[in-house]
């Protein structure tokens, strides 16, 4: 559904937040948001909520990000955590 990469410098982006959608192997057109509010080794917290239409996420001391959702999905079916990141608790409702 999406693809949320925060980016403290990766690829020649500093201190963005990538998103992306995939369908299959193919990805979709990146979104880069410059609003960064992430700090190496500090704890963060994430809310993601979505519907058919937007995926939105709340990111630290921030309003919500809008990300589309490409895939119209009405369910979370995985997550998958990469990277050097620790993931400590997730919920659903």
């Amino acid at each position: 559904m999406i693809h949320f990469n925060p980016r403290f410098n990766h690829l020649g982006d500093v201190k963005k937040v990538v998103m992306n959608s995939v369908v299959g192997t193919v990805f979709g057109e990146e979104i880069k948001e410059s609003r960064f509010l992430f700090y190496q080794g500090a704890e963060a917290t994430m809310t993601f909520f979505f519907n058919a239409k937007e995926i939105l996420v709340k990111i630290p001391g921030e309003d919500m990000i809008k990300f589309p959702n490409r895939l119209g999905l009405d369910t979370v079916q995985f997550v998958l955590v990469e990277g050097d990141f620790k993931l400590t608790s997730i919920s659903f409702d």
